[in-house]
């Protein structure tokens, strides 16, 4: 075979070789670059679940108006696109947890009032905490088909896959978060009253979470729950009490902290819980009355010796009746039990947080030495 043959032949095996080999470079390119494309666009356009959450990680209800009726509740499941949802809380802070979309398609943009979200208003990412306004509060839950900027405005919806919207009623103040535990996750339906041992307690709806103190002596206090409504079904402490026992019921104390249930149902088996947080003390409490100076130590010691003597819980306050059941007033007073300084005010009702005269007292209402 002659020189020239034989690179002809040479030449065209390459050139074989090379067309050979340049399809499969070409869908190697291919391939990455269909990977890195999919990467960056999302495939899921609607929530498998959208729901609000306080700060404390409690259920906030969804309705579909705002009558906020128990009929009208939507799972977080139920939720769908391009509809308006209702929901109210007393939490000044809340969490929207989202399932079924990647959260770096999600933003949410909130805003005072109901009359919709302004062009200039910015995303935020679903994973910020989402701040309220005491009264009305727009809150609109974006799915974009690509990962938009950090903090897109809201006209800037040029990839907008779908809008969540939810009315939200803060019913707490501006100046703090006042969630309480749970109870944005219960049905409208509440207390008319509710009594520990004779005495009141003031109620409020968006409150499920009561504290009351007793005396060590003290071993059982009867509470007494009425319902707002008569056909709701009251449990207390897990028995049930109606209008013939007069909703009432005796519950046995330990010493320390006792968490006592109070349960309402309707009949259309909507539910909420009301906790009782009754602290009995550890010891018998003894006290002494003294000179108006917390300096001062000279005392007579009277003895508690049932829950009308001694320290006296009064609406949500404390009192201390001497012997005879009279409330002691602007004066201070010595506990032996607690080894402490407490200050009575002109009504009676133990001082705390302040200072009286130079001498502070704490929370607890002890002086601060």
């Amino acid at each position: 075979m002659s020189k020239n043959l034989k690179k002809i032949v040479a030449l065209a095996m390459v050139i074989g070789t090379i067309s050979v080999a340049a399809p499969a470079i070409s869908n190697t390119n291919f391939l990455i670059t269909k990977a890195y494309a999919s990467s960056d666009e999302n495939d899921n356009d609607t929530f498998d679940s959208l729901k609000l959450e306080t700060s404390d990680g409690s259920s906030i209800r969804l309705y579909d108006d705002d009558s906020y009726d128990s009929d009208n509740k939507v799972d977080s499941g139920d939720v769908k696109e391009d509809t308006d949802y209702y929901a109210k809380t007393s939490s000044n802070t809340i969490h929207i947890d989202i399932d079924g979309v990647s959260s770096k398609y999600v933003r949410v943009f909130r805003k005072d009032g109901d009359d919709g979200i302004s062009d200039s208003t910015k995303g935020k990412k679903v994973s910020s905490d989402v701040s309220l306004s005491s009264g009305k509060n727009t809150i609109v839950v974006r799915i974009y088909d690509e990962e938009p900027d950090d903090n897109p405005r809201y006209d800037d919806d040029s990839d907008k896959s779908n809008d969540y919207t939810i009315y939200v009623k803060c019913t707490g103040d501006d100046s703090s978060d006042s969630s309480d535990d749970s109870s944005d996750n219960y049905d409208d339906i509440y207390l008319k009253s509710l009594s520990i041992n004779g005495d009141s307690v003031s109620l409020s709806d968006s409150q499920t979470t009561y504290t009351y103190n007793v005396a060590s002596n003290i071993d059982s206090v009867p509470i007494k729950a009425k319902p707002d409504d008569s056909d709701y079904t009251v449990e207390i402490d897990g028995d049930e009490v109606d209008d013939s026992d007069n909703y009432k019921r005796d519950v046995d104390l330990n010493k320390g902290e006792n968490d006592i249930k109070v349960k309402l149902t309707d009949e259309d088996d909507n539910e909420r819980d009301y906790t009782l947080k009754i602290t009995r003390a550890d010891n018998t409490a003894a006290a002494s009355t003294g000179t108006s100076t917390a300096a001062s130590q000279t005392s007579t010691a009277t003895a508690v010796t049932n829950g009308k003597v001694g320290w006296v819980q009064v609406n949500g306050g404390w009192q201390y009746n001497d012997s005879i059941g009279t409330p002691l007033k602007s004066q201070w007073i010595f506990d032996r039990n607690y080894g402490k300084w407490y200050y009575l005010g002109t009504d009676g009702m133990m001082a705390h947080d302040t200072y009286i005269g130079k001498w502070r007292v704490g929370s607890d209402g002890a002086w601060i030495s």
